[in-house]
């Protein structure tokens, strides 16, 4: 009984509502925000609603949907974090979600690509 009463009024550091979840961290920037919020209407957009359809019927993606990750910068987002690779993005004119700078691109941004993607695809994952 005086464990549950501790644990009723022990204080959760850093945790975040459910609500809130990682939409309000302290370690987010304008940027972040921006990046989510490009990523999230692109996947809404152009895989969301085909990738349960492709994962029910074990099918593959067109070509096209590559093309259109690509311009996208959704490909690009896969080595974003690299150590010079601003430049070779800036020389073939790839632009990343949000118009997100490589050199920005953050382990958070690394996160969020991430939780998006799994939203993105509506939690299947073949």
């Amino acid at each position: 009984q005086k464990k549950l009463e501790k644990a009723k009024n022990a204080s959760m550091p850093y945790a975040e509502a459910m609500g809130t979840w990682r939409r309000f961290s302290p370690y987010y920037t304008e940027r972040h925000l921006k990046f989510r919020d490009a990523l999230r209407t692109f996947l809404a957009k152009e895989l969301r609603p085909f990738a349960k359809k492709w994962d029910d019927e074990a099918t593959l993606p067109t070509r096209d949907l590559d093309k259109r990750l690509a311009d996208g910068g959704i490909i690009a987002c896969l080595v974003a974090a690299e150590k010079g690779i601003g430049d070779l993005l800036r020389k073939h004119d790839i632009k990343l979600p949000g118009g997100i700078q490589a050199e920005d691109f953050d382990y958070f941004m690394q996160l969020i690509f991430n939780e998006e993607l799994k939203v993105g695809v509506d939690g299947c994952s073949g």
